[in-house]
């Protein structure tokens, strides 16, 4: 059964189309990838979908009473004065209406009298108020808040700051929070994972495995849309074309599409060039009768169109450049401060000539400001760096500062070759997908992904021998990422890369840098083998089964990490991941978990009846009442933990 479905949709801008005749059924229980190039469409027809914009034509169907929440790549519904438990309340804005006009009534509630005119409308209005306040979990609410603010992991000294003063990575959780208050029947995510570190990433990744839900997601994390998506929706020429499976299959099946397409492309147009070649020596000659009546066959057959390619990916191939010393990087005592704050202390590192080394850590960690020391873009207080012979170094910014806002693109390409003509500089700027007078913008015009792309560019003709990347990925379309994916596990050369991108670490990286804390530890493998490695690690002691005592509320129905197969994950250079061990970690964290939040609840439950003894409340008939409905929810919370208490247990 479908909980949503777009019929005949179509979406212009100034008579532009983005989206036409767009045909598409979202099933109950589905998780879809919504993939393509960047502009292609993805967050038009996710807006459409959400209500936020209107389709020109076609519409929306959705189920009746069918529950939606939203995550905007953008922020600026929230805030920035608003703390962060309101920003998450704010999330149920029809249930603080509802909150708003019971509170009026009661106050209402003293001023009547059995002969009150409109004693009995009122009563009726404040009962059916406080149904519709207890079936949507109102009386609970400030636990719920606070329940979800624990589940995404913002510590509880922020609950109370204002959104202005958190990170973006912290925006982000709350804005999620706000996602599992509501309780949603379908999911619409838009690049959640921006802003994210990768440990806040992978427990996103999870927390969405755990979702019973339908969804729909937005992402230029191939790794993320691996593990989560059953299904790709690919928004191209305007379009969007159906494909079961992860993301991996997804590129597989079109790559057979696109392989079967182009052979019968190509039989047609020999065959076709085959007829036209009869007609044309028969056609006056003993045959003609034959010529014309195989001319007027041609005339109603169907010309097949060349099928489309990946045009619209940057062309990213590395020149091969010529080798440096055998010792690229030494750094010794390696610090650099802000203030009374020691970001990287005392750390000694070295690079050798063609390692290729993965820079890894949580937001803030020190991650760029020691990538920026190595390249000399930043100065360390004290230590001592030395550099390698016949080296040189290129380095990729994130924020893209090596750009000159007033230069145009092709100006950027020329501070690099000076002396090279347009021609040539025009045939390279193409392999990016520039063209045309789009060589001639000015950067300060460009969107962050063409910005990356002539980032990508420059870096490519520098010829450099050492590569210095901060988070290469970032605004880079899917295909594009494959690409860049592709020329750096070709690259000869010494790399360095900082990225939260799993897939990337895993495909180009022998050996990690974990920074935190203000140091620098060195893991030998891949990214995938140190995780498996730090999980090992954790504390599982996964055979003690303790009493419950504490608890954090699973989704009603919500499946567990075992209930469900895991999607599959993309495949690392080294050993795969032991999943059996790591279900059992996770299971044994869930328990934990709910341990903790069972205590809270007892403790509340016994709170509560104390209350309700409370002789002051005696003769308080409606605050009776709503303290009793709390109480029920309470119990039926509780009873839900233990339950899923017992089954992590016996697991």
């Amino acid at each position: 059964m479908s909980v949503l479905r777009v019929q005949s949709v179509s979406r212009h801008f100034s008579g532009t189309y983005i989206l036409e005749d767009v045909n598409w059924q979202i099933p109950a229980g589905t998780r879809w990838g919504l993939v393509g190039r960047n502009g292609a469409g993805k967050t038009t027809l996710l807006r459409i979908i959400a209500g936020e914009l209107e389709a020109s034509a076609g519409t929306i169907w959705k189920q009746p009473g069918l529950r939606m929440a939203v995550h905007r790549q953008l922020e600026t519904e929230v805030d920035p004065t608003m703390p962060a438990r309101q920003a998450v309340a704010a999330g149920l804005a029809s249930l603080s209406e509802v909150e708003a006009e019971l509170e009026e009534l009661h106050q209402v509630l003293p001023t009547l009298t059995p002969e009150s005119e409109d004693a009995h409308e009122i009563l009726e209005r404040l009962g059916h108020l406080q149904e519709v306040y207890q079936r949507e979990g109102g009386y609970s609410l400030d636990s719920r808040i606070e329940r979800a603010l624990g589940e995404i992991g913002l510590a509880e000294s922020s609950w109370d700051k204002p959104m202005g003063q958190l990170s973006g990575g912290q925006r982000t959780r709350v804005r999620l929070a706000r996602l599992w208050l509501s309780d949603p029947d379908l999911l619409l995510l838009d690049e959640p994972t921006n802003h994210l570190d990768l440990e806040t990433t992978e427990w996103l990744e999870e927390r969405l495995e755990n979702f019973r839900g339908t969804m729909v997601l937005i992402s230029h994390d191939r790794a993320f849309l691996d593990a989560l998506v059953d299904h790709v929706a690919e928004v191209e020429n305007k379009g969007v074309t159906i494909y079961e499976g992860d993301y991996t299959t997804y590129q597989e099946e079109k790559a057979e599409r696109l392989a079967l397409a182009q052979r019968a492309y190509e039989t047609e147009r020999k065959d076709r060039a085959r007829v036209e070649d009869f007609i044309r020596r028969n056609l006056a000659g003993q045959k003609t009768k034959q010529a014309k009546s195989r001319r007027k066959q041609l005339e109603r057959r169907k010309v097949l169109a060349r099928p489309a390619t990946e045009k619209n990916a940057a062309d990213l191939r590395f020149f091969d450049p010529p080798p440096s010393g055998e010792q690229v990087l030494i750094g010794k005592g390696l610090t650099r401060r802000y203030g009374d704050h020691k970001v990287i202390d005392a750390v000694n590192i070295k690079v050798m000539r063609g390692e290729h080394i993965g820079i890894v850590g949580p937001n803030g960690c020190g991650k760029t400001t020691l990538l920026k020391m190595l390249a000399g873009r930043d100065a360390q207080d004290a230590g001592e760096l030395l550099r390698g012979s016949r080296m040189k170094l290129a380095y990729y910014d994130q924020r893209h500062d090596t750009l000159e806002s007033n230069r145009s693109v092709l100006d950027e390409i020329w501070t690099i070759y000076p002396l090279e003509t347009q021609e040539t500089m025009r045939t390279f700027l193409g392999r990016f997908d520039f063209r045309g007078d789009e060589v001639f913008r000015p950067v300060s015009t460009m969107s962050g992904g063409e910005k990356s792309r002539l980032a990508l560019a420059k870096l490519i003709l520098s010829g450099a021998n050492v590569l210095l990347l901060d988070e290469p990925t970032n605004h880079l379309d899917l295909a594009s990422q494959e690409r860049l994916a592709q020329a750096l596990t070709l690259f000869t050369g010494t790399l360095l890369l900082v990225s939260h991108d799993r897939y990337l670490l895993d495909q180009l990286v022998d050996k990690l840098w974990i920074v935190g804390g203000g140091k620098v530890r060195v893991f030998d493998g891949t990214y995938s083998e140190w995780r498996e490695r730090r999980e090992a690690e954790e504390p599982a002691a996964a055979s003690v089964i303790k009493p419950p005592q504490a608890s954090s509320k699973s989704r009603g129905g919500q499946k567990s990490p075992e209930s469900r197969e895991k999607q599959k994950a993309p495949a690392p250079r080294g050993a795969a991941l032991k999943k059996d061990g790591m279900d059992a970690r996770r299971r044994q964290k869930q328990r934990e978990k709910l341990e903790g939040r069972i205590e809270k609840a007892e403790k509340r439950k016994e709170e509560m009846q104390h209350e309700m003894a409370d002789p002051e409340h005696a003769m308080n008939w409606v605050k009776l009442g709503q303290m009793q409905e709390q109480f029920e929810l309470l119990k039926k919370e509780l009873d839900e933990h233990y339950a899923r208490w017992a089954e992590l247990a016996e697991d």
